[in-house]
């Protein structure tokens, strides 16, 4: 099964050697990896803290 690092292999096989060597594996996580930056990207800049203590508060009125 691709994107499933050491599937059936014992435990002490399953670093990151060996894993390096799992292709399909590794190409599944880029694509993870490359999906999960595209998504954070598309939400933009995170607010500073500064930022957060100027908001007013719309619960607390």
């Amino acid at each position: 099964m691709a994107g499933v690092f050491g599937e059936g292999k014992p435990y002490a096989d399953d670093q990151v050697e060996q894993m390096m060597a799992e292709k399909q594996s590794i190409k599944a996580f880029d694509a993870w990896a490359s999906g999960f930056i595209r998504h954070v990207e598309k939400k933009g800049v995170v607010a500073k803290v500064e930022d957060e203590r100027a908001a007013k508060s719309t619960t607390n009125v």
